[in-house]
């Protein structure tokens, strides 16, 4: 009943108003626009943040009014052109001061038709300026602009050295000496330095792990395109494989080392590495292409010579020019000075310790330079003088350094061999060959 009378009071009211003058299409035309701001949401949200009344899509001047096309043939000065542009698109454009007096006595004539991001770039080009939104919702041409670069690199710096010497007291020696300091942030706040305009400045924040340069459209160009290929660089990375296999063998003409015995392929070659060693101690290094064996394969074929043979292997992620640095040490304490009341001990270090630095590039190419340095204890014998005593270890040391260039997926490999000489209680002569071989394989993509 109640709907009944409510639908009798809206007809005589729309009666009424019909019968005061008002067309029936007005009130259908008002009713409709009613009809469908009811329906419509009381706000919309939208995922792109803000620039004044535009959305920006991560920081690219992709949307709205910019990518509008337009056409434009004109003569004029930066300031003309703008007023022109302003009457056909609406867009707020501003110069700043410097900017102004910059261009204000140059011309250029404009034959254009694109985007408007498109020629708000030539136009930046044409009178060697910047542009860039402001937060009125138009833009600003200025004479610099503030670009903050990320850089691929860790902060501090690294300083890497080596010394290899064979001197001893009395003795004419041999010193190799390897120096290694890098400090990234240095060099390249230096290189954009040499690259910027008299307007330009450069900051360097480590912490933040970026470069914030102000200068020029020019400069900052080429600024970028320095950054990005300074990145590409350290951001390279290889898999480094490395293994050190040392083993002995009874006879003293042959090693029985082939490069079959390391890799899978039966066709690896391996340069220069001899299948047997007949003269004195001997280093020989090589270049291989094939896959190597699995370790404990390997281990259980040097077992077999030897059942001292051991093996060490290490696997890591290095990237461009930083070193990698691997230690597998055992120390050992000694008598080192003793009489009736007193023991003073000594400690002999012995293992292996090498550090390996990749300059990794193009071409699936890497330059490996590497030192070794092996030692182990051979023997530990007792000396008394009266009531003193001692114990005198007998170490032998292997250390080299080197430098090889390999692509990536080969394998360099590093043997040497030295006479094993008999026990004191026996006749004296040789009783064999120890053998070592380091192995280093590259691998990845750079």
């Amino acid at each position: 009943m109640r709907t009944l009378l409510l639908c009798v009071s809206l007809l005589a009211l729309a009666g009424c108003a019909l019968s005061q003058g008002v067309p029936q299409r007005a009130v259908e035309t008002n009713g409709a626009g009613c009809g469908e701001l009811s329906s419509s949401p009381v706000f919309v949200v939208l995922e792109e943040p803000y620039l004044g009344a535009r959305p920006v899509k991560d920081g690219e001047l992709s949307f709205g009014i910019f990518t509008e096309h337009i056409f434009l043939r004109r003569k004029g000065s930066l300031s003309e052109l703008c007023d022109t542009i302003n009457e056909l698109t609406g867009l707020p454009i501003a110069i700043e001061p410097t900017a102004f007096d910059k261009s204000k006595s140059r011309e250029t004539h404009i034959n254009y038709q694109g985007t408007l991001k498109g020629l708000l770039d030539l136009l930046g080009s044409r009178f060697g300026l910047t542009w860039e939104p402001n937060v009125s919702g138009g833009v600003i041409f200025a004479s610099t602009a503030v670009r903050t670069f990320t850089i691929s690199a860790t902060p501090g710096r690294i300083t890497y050295n080596s010394n290899i010497s064979n001197q001893s007291k009395g003795q004419t020696s041999q010193t190799s000496t390897t120096d290694l300091s890098l400090d990234v942030w240095k060099d390249i706040e230096g290189s954009i330095k040499s690259m910027l305009s008299p307007e330009g400045s450069v900051a360097a924040n480590q912490a933040a792990g970026a470069v914030t340069v102000r200068d020029t459209a020019i400069s900052l160009h080429r600024i970028s395109k320095f950054v990005n290929e300074i990145n590409e660089r350290l951001s390279r990375q290889i898999v480094l494989l490395i293994t050190i296999l040392s083993w002995g063998s009874d006879s003293t003409d042959r090693g029985l080392v082939t490069p079959q015995m390391f890799f899978e392929n039966p066709d690896a070659k391996a340069g220069n590495i001899p299948v047997r060693w007949r003269e004195k101690d001997e280093v020989s290094v090589g270049i291989v292409d094939g896959k190597l064996k699995n370790c404990a394969v390997l281990l259980q074929a040097l077992q077999s010579v030897d059942q001292t043979a051991w093996i060490r292997s290490w696997a890591a992620i290095v990237t461009n020019n930083y070193p990698l640095s691997i230690q597998d040490i055992k120390r050992q304490t000694y008598l080192h000075h003793g009489k009736t009341t007193q023991l003073i001990p000594g400690e002999i270090v012995t293992g292996s310790a090498l550090t390996v630095i990749p300059h990794i590039l193009e071409n699936r190419r890497v330059v490996l330079q590497y030192t070794v340095n092996l030692s182990n204890l051979d023997e530990l014998t007792e000396f008394s003088s009266g009531e003193f005593k001692i114990q005198l270890p007998k170490v032998s040391t292997w250390s080299f350094s080197q430098r090889v260039m390999l692509k990536l997926g080969q394998t360099v490999i590093v043997a040497k061999s030295r006479q094993r000489v008999a026990e004191k209680n026996t006749s004296g002569g040789l009783s064999g060959r120890d053998f070592i071989v380091i192995i280093s394989t590259a691998s990845g993509d750079v």
